[in-house]
């Protein structure tokens, strides 16, 4: 089976998406779920698991007032899928999750009570839940940071962004 993205009526291999954090979200929705991916039958639960990336980006662009446009990426290469959202909004300590990204997604238990402090310690404003649905929907999934300097793979105080990149076999 030949695998491809589409965007309106053109097929492309990748489509790249410049996303002004200012755009109302619905807006952003629109241009997500408007990329189709032949021959795939999680379209759905990728559009969900981007759109929780780009959620993530465009909260804390929103929170550090940054005006720099969020880049999204989607390629497909053979039967692989590949997702980049890279932003500019500071970035975030893993650690202080309420999960261990590095586990197996199906071992964490989103009703915990560490996951219940993390969200009453955030006024209910964040979930944890973002994170968790694209590690989910991509087995691959890796977090790395933006410096200066460029991407590097752990976070510290001079980390600008974020970049994170998912893998998924779509046969």
């Amino acid at each position: 089976m030949s695998y491809y993205l589409e965007y309106g009526n053109k097929k492309a291999k990748c489509i790249e998406l410049k996303i002004n954090p200012k755009v109302p979200f619905p807006k952003i929705v629109q241009s997500i779920t408007r990329i189709g991916i032949a021959g795939c039958s999680k379209a759905e639960l990728i559009h969900y698991a981007v759109l929780e990336l780009v959620s993530n980006s465009v909260r804390s662009h929103s929170e550090k007032n940054v005006q720099e446009n969020i880049h999204v990426i989607l390629s497909i290469q053979e039967e692989k899928l590949t997702v980049n959202v890279e932003d500019r909004g500071g970035g975030f300590n893993p650690a202080v999750l309420p999960y261990d990204i590095t586990f197996d997604p199906d071992s964490i238990d989103v009703n915990s009570e560490t996951f219940q402090k993390y969200r009453e310690h955030h006024n209910y404003s964040r979930f944890g839940m973002g994170l968790l649905s694209a590690k989910r929907t991509f087995p691959e999934l890796k977090i790395q940071f933006v410096t200066q300097k460029g991407v590097v793979t752990s976070w510290s105080e001079a980390v600008i962004g974020t970049y994170i990149s998912g893998e998924l076999y779509l046969k």
